[in-house]
């Protein structure tokens, strides 16, 4: 095997939640998240590439979580302050807006991106939104 990519969902909710939000920016933070997961096994021998991307649903429903996770070489600490700063990058060819850009959408949708270092290595980058069951209650 030369690397993975997994894609996996939580336990199927049992009230609605359709779509978060219908436009196409969300859209655009998963293309940049996977971008900059598979740019940083770049990094990394073959064998080892791996990506996950997960979904789950809050208990109460409230919220989704994705969930996309690298095991690539990660990021230091200093990455970590820093790494959703406009025109920061661990890029060699980066502009630094990607990270910044997916935040600020996120958060116009009343959600909440970061990230967390993996103990095995690489890193994870999460997002919540709201559900629709949550923003119809708004």
């Amino acid at each position: 095997e030369t690397g993975s990519t997994s894609f996996g969902a939580g336990p199927a909710p049992t009230a609605p939640v359709g779509r978060p939000h219908p436009d196409s920016t969300i859209q655009q933070v998963l293309v940049n998240l996977l971008h900059n997961a598979f740019e940083a096994l770049d990094e990394v021998p073959e064998e080892q590439r791996d990506v996950t991307v997960r979904t789950s649903t809050a208990q109460d429903m409230s919220t989704v979580t994705v969930t996309i996770t690298d095991r690539a070489t990660g990021l230091t600490p200093d990455q970590f302050k820093r790494v959703f700063e406009p025109y920061y990058t661990t890029k060699p060819a980066g502009m630094g807006m990607g990270l910044s850009i997916s935040r600020t959408i996120i958060t116009n949708h009343e959600g909440r991106l970061w990230a967390e270092s993996n103990p095995e290595g690489g890193t994870t980058f999460l997002f919540t939104l709201p559900t629709e069951a949550e923003t119809a209650e708004m």
